[in-house]
C-alpha cells in the first residue's frame, strides 16, 4: 500500500492530485491513497475567508483554489480527477471554513468521512474517528485529530 501525505496546502487543492499523477507517471508506481494533514483551505464562500487567507490570496490566487476549482464543476478538472481515480482524505486545520465543514459533518452523521467538494474527491475525516485504508491483504487503521 502506498500513501502520499501532504500538509498545509492552503487552498491548492489540485496540487496533491497533480503531484501524485506526476509521481505515478514518472515511476510507474501506483499511489493508493492521498492524506492531507490540515490547513486544506476549504473556503467555498469568499465572505468566510480567514485573515491569513485574505492576506496571502492577494499575492497568490491559488490560496482560493477550493473556491475557484472545487465548488463548481469544471469539465477539465473532473476529467483529470476521474482518470486519476484517487480521493484525498483530509484532517481539519485552522485554515478552513469550519461552519461549512460542521454543517456537512452533521449531514453525514453515521460515517467517519464526508465529501466536501463538487467532484466528491476531497473528504474530511471526522476528528478522532477510526479510519481504515485497505489494499489487497493490508489494512491500515488510523485516526485523524483535526
Amino acid at each position: 500500500m502506498k500513501i502520499a501525505i501532504f500538509a498545509d496546502i492552503h487552498g491548492k487543492i489540485l496540487l496533491p492530485f497533480k503531484m501524485v499523477d506526476y509521481y505515478q507517471k514518472a515511476t510507474g508506481n501506483k499511489i493508493d491513497y492521498i492524506v492531507q494533514c490540515g490547513d486544506i483551505g476549504a473556503f467555498p464562500d469568499m465572505n468566510n475567508l480567514d485573515k491569513a487567507t485574505i492576506k496571502h490570496a492577494k499575492y497568490d490566487r491559488d490560496e482560493l483554489g477550493f473556491y475557484d476549482d472545487f465548488t463548481k464543476e469544471k469539465p477539465e478538472i473532473k476529467s483529470f480527477l476521474d482518470a486519476l481515480n484517487l480521493n484525498m482524505i483530509c484532517v481539519r486545520g485552522n485554515h478552513e471554513d469550519h461552519d461549512y465543514l460542521d454543517n456537512l459533518e452533521k449531514q453525514y452523521a453515521g460515517v467517519s468521512i464526508f465529501p466536501i467538494d463538487v467532484y466528491k474527491r476531497v473528504y474530511v475525516c471526522k476528528s478522532g474517528y477510526i479510519q481504515y485504508f485497505e489494499k489487497d491483504d493490508i489494512k491500515l487503521t488510523w485516526a485523524g485529530i483535526g
